[in-house]
């Protein structure tokens, strides 16, 4: 990783748009916000040191903070609690079937088939809550 594109202290997102992106030569991918609301915090460590986001993503390579504008809104269409876990590792196990023979993806492929839109529909939207 060469280096990740932080968003500035103060903005503020929507979600689903896209947050942050990580770059390797001209690769890219991009991740987007799981809610709405205002950038409090940025790593600017990651700026010196990207690769902390792989070798200490839950310490220090973390990469920013949104404070959530509205968080009841949105809660129903996170990932939290144990179903959050199945999925992780459903997700470790189809990328490593999808990576057998040991080709290295496009970070824009692994961004399609992996990040996906960073929105999980809304149940209350759909009727199914």
């Amino acid at each position: 990783m060469d280096r990740i594109e932080t968003p500035a202290l103060g903005a503020r997102v929507r979600r689903g748009e896209v947050l942050f992106r990580a770059r390797r030569g001209e690769d890219v991918a991009q991740f987007r916000a799981a809610v709405s609301g205002e950038v409090t915090g940025v790593n600017e460590a990651l700026a010196k040191s990207p690769e902390l986001v792989l070798e200490s993503p839950y310490d220090q390579g973390w990469v920013c903070v949104v404070r959530p504008s509205d968080l009841s809104a949105e809660l129903g269409g996170l990932r939290i609690g144990k179903p959050v876990v199945t999925w992780m590792q459903d997700e470790v196990v189809r990328l490593h079937r999808e990576t057998r023979n040991g080709d290295e993806w496009k970070w824009s492929d692994l961004e399609a088939r992996f990040l996906g839109p960073g929105v999980a529909p809304n149940p209350a939207a759909t009727g199914t809550v």
